[in-house]
């Protein structure tokens, strides 16, 4: 963290009535931190106006003048937190066993899809370019996209946004340690998309489990990648988890996440690809599709998000020196902890592949 982010009421100019919340985002006072607050400044110029990206604002001369210098950042406030904090809530409202609605899962895999088209393709609103469209994708590759960068917001004040009708939106933040891939006809070497689609593989997965560790740097491996089936192809994945797929999760769901995954970067999805295929599902799969089973209609759903996004998190954290009382203290390590083991597996190998092994990107 080279910076420090803190939430803002502005209410001096009455000619902004829409814009009353939002961050200013500061990097600490050295050379490092502001060129990579510039840095992430000149990225989202010029992904403005994309719906699933956290947006840079200017808000008021006044205010501008008092704090546009290179140290500050002035971003839209999002409502409802991370997608950690909401898988963290959404775990202790369902009962062991439950996850979260597949209607639910494939709007939230379109938000991330597009924040992705996005990133590509900034100057195509989220949507992929025609086939007779020459345009050159971005190479803008977010490199820390996990859920405490992905937060949720309320829907777009839009009668027609029907991806949006019974979910809010995910809006991917946080481009401090994004980087521009310039193009590589290299085929061994992934490209920005295929990283950034990895990416959302993992977040989705996580999603599935609801297990907020599922990501770039948390999440651990088995020693094979496992192989399904897509479209009458044999794929290696590194989505192990997923295979075979979890009881009460739509298999068209975890074939395309498993497929994100995909070990080669050359065997994972092309943009359009997975956004024709995301649609194409968010469309079709209503409530019926799912023998109208409860938590697949439209008023659980919503009444779960408003339930789940408005309650406070009841939680309770043990005091940081104080072990919870069913378990050892810090330096004594549980027995058969498989987290622990994972640990002391990853110290004690080399630098193969295996158990403990932290996920590579390719």
């Amino acid at each position: 963290m080279n910076g420090s982010t803190c939430r803002f009421r502005y209410k001096k100019d009455p000619t902004l009535p829409d814009v009353k919340d939002f961050i200013i985002k500061r990097a600490f006072q050295n050379e490092a931190a502001i060129d990579e607050l510039l840095d992430e400044k000149e990225i989202l110029e010029r992904l403005k106006g994309l719906n699933h990206i956290g947006q840079i604002l200017s808000i008021g001369d006044q205010l501008n003048d008092k704090i546009d210098s290179e140290e500050f950042m002035i971003m839209e406030w999002i409502q409802h937190g991370t997608l950690l904090n909401f898988v963290n809530k959404a775990t202790s409202k369902l009962r062991d066993g439950e996850r979260l609605p597949n209607r639910l899962l494939w709007r939230f895999f379109l938000c991330l899809v597009r924040a992705c088209v996005g990133m590509a393709f900034p100057e195509h609103e989220e949507m992929t370019p025609a086939a007779d469209d020459n345009t050159e994708a971005s190479g803008i590759c977010h490199k820390d996209l996990h859920m405490a960068n992905v937060l949720i917001g309320n829907p777009p004040n839009d009668p027609y946004d029907i991806d949006h009708d019974i979910t809010p939106i995910l809006k991917v933040i946080d481009f401090g340690r994004a980087e521009i891939k310039e193009k590589n006809e290299n085929r061994a070497v992934a490209t920005a998309e295929q990283l950034n689609i990895e990416d959302i593989g993992e977040l989705m997965e996580g999603l599935i489990h609801l297990n907020g560790q599922f990501s770039s740097e948390l999440l651990v491996w088995s020693p094979e990648p496992a192989r399904f089936k897509y479209q009458n192809r044999w794929v290696r994945t590194n989505a192990q988890s997923l295979v075979p797929p979890p009881e009460g999760v739509d298999e068209d769901l975890v074939e395309l996440v498993c497929f994100c995954l995909a070990t080669r970067h050359n065997s994972r999805p092309g943009l359009k690809i997975l956004l024709d295929e995301v649609m194409r599902n968010r469309e079709q799969k209503t409530a019926e599709h799912y023998n109208n089973k409860p938590e697949e209609q439209d008023e659980w759903i919503s009444q779960f998000l408003h339930e789940t996004l408005n309650d406070a998190d009841t939680r309770v954290e043990p005091p940081a020196d104080e072990p919870p009382a069913d378990e050892p203290p810090a330096d004594e390590p549980p027995k058969n902890d498989p987290v622990e083991k994972r640990k002391r597996d990853d110290s004690d190998s080399d630098s193969g592949s295996g158990p403990g092994k932290k996920r590579k990107k390719t």
